[in-house]
């Protein structure tokens, strides 16, 4: 057979290699054999398989790289797993080689975020890359969502609780 066909035991004839699997081997081959994850090719009677590029990924045997999905990335070639955002970051475009910090006044509290949540009314992050938003502390509230600092609360006005997003008469 030539290479990039096959011919199993007991056959007279040449069969064409699959998408996601090759054979380099001449006159002996007789079977195809299966693209290591993180390679791939997606044409019949190939001699071998390519590296998944940077930002995707790809199981044994696919005939076609993937690609990563938001909340992860991949920086290197030939990965047969992408990477989670780590907490605090996100990402949220397919095919991607890094995660962006959460900015002030968001977070992401677990691994593989797409998107930065804004901090709920009554909490606060002046920093980024943050998992988890502050509670305001008694005296100060803040009503509105995706902040950085907290309001003090009015003459005459006050709050002894924490997270709060009013403060009493």
């Amino acid at each position: 057979c030539n290479k990039g066909r096959y011919s199993p035991a007991g056959e007279d004839q040449c069969f064409r290699c699959t998408p996601g699997r090759f054979t380099n081997d001449t006159a002996t081959a007789d079977q195809c054999h299966a693209c290591e994850a993180g390679r791939a090719q997606p044409e019949f009677e190939k001699l071998g398989c390519d590296d998944c590029p940077i930002g995707s990924y790809s199981a044994a045997a696919a005939p076609n790289c993937s690609l990563c999905e938001p909340g992860s990335f991949s920086i290197v070639e030939g990965t047969a797993n992408c990477t989670l955002c780590d907490p605090g970051k996100a990402q949220v475009n397919s095919g991607q080689n890094f995660c962006s910090n959460c900015t002030e006044g968001k977070f992401a509290g677990s691994s593989g975020q797409p998107t930065c949540l804004d901090c709920p009314g009554g909490r606060f992050t002046a920093r980024n890359q943050t998992i988890l938003c502050d509670p305001c502390l008694g005296g100060t509230y803040q009503d509105v969502d995706g902040t950085s600092s907290c309001k003090s609360c009015e003459t005459g006005r006050a709050n002894d609780e924490l997270a709060q997003t009013e403060c009493a008469n």
